[in-house]
Parts: structure tokens; sequence; C-alpha cells
């Protein structure tokens, strides 16, 4: 249980870095309906929160592993009940490989977009 503020932590950090790099390549703040709509409610509802990623069709499914949330929901899930296993650190890599792409999007565009 105390690793899921750590957790938390690390996919909170990689949104909010998502959340700076979109800020700095949509035109308005009327764009963002667009990214919340068309990114993130798939991203949540895909993550395996609600419902096992195995119900849904094959490439749902596989692209449901390609999503920051769905690591983040099986790390908690695993820590949470205490069952986690260094293959759980595949999940931690992932988020954190998602935190450095979003920080350099988000340095790139926001470098080009304030300094430039």
């Amino acid at each position: 249980m105390l690793l899921v503020p750590a957790i938390a932590f690390l996919t909170g950090l990689g949104f909010a870095l998502f959340g700076m790099w979109v800020s700095a390549i949509v035109p308005s703040i009327n764009s963002l309906d667009y990214v919340i709509t068309g990114v993130l409610t798939p991203l949540f509802l895909v993550a395996g929160t609600f419902f096992p990623i195995d119900q849904l069709p094959s490439w749902a499914a596989t692209a449901a592993r390609f999503n920051p949330l769905w690591h983040t929901v099986e790390l908690i899930r695993a820590a949470v009940f205490a069952r986690l296993t260094p293959g759980d650190l595949a999940h931690v890599g992932v988020l954190a490989l998602f935190a450095a792409a979003m920080w350099s999007l988000a340095v790139w565009k926001l470098r080009a977009r304030l300094i430039d």
C-alpha cells in the first residue's frame, strides 16, 4: 500500500507533462475539448479500471496494453493486494518512459513557443 503514492506520482508526472505539451500545441483553449474527448476519455475507458481488458475485442485489448493508465491500474492492483512481482518493473518502466517522452515533447514545444 505504501507504493501507491509513488505510482500515482509517476503517472501524474507523465500526464502533467502531457498537459503541458498539449497546451503548447493547441491553438486555443477550445481545442482542448478535442484532446479530452478524443484522447483522455478513451484512455480512461480502456485502462482496465471498470472491466477487464480481456473482454475487449482483440485489437482493443492490444491497444490497451500501450495505454499508460493500464500499466498504472496493474501496478496499483498488485501493490494493494501485495502481489508485486519482478515483472511489474516493466510497468514501472513503461510509466517512466511515458513521463520521459512527455517531458521531451513538452520541453521541445514549449521552447519553440515561448523562446523562439
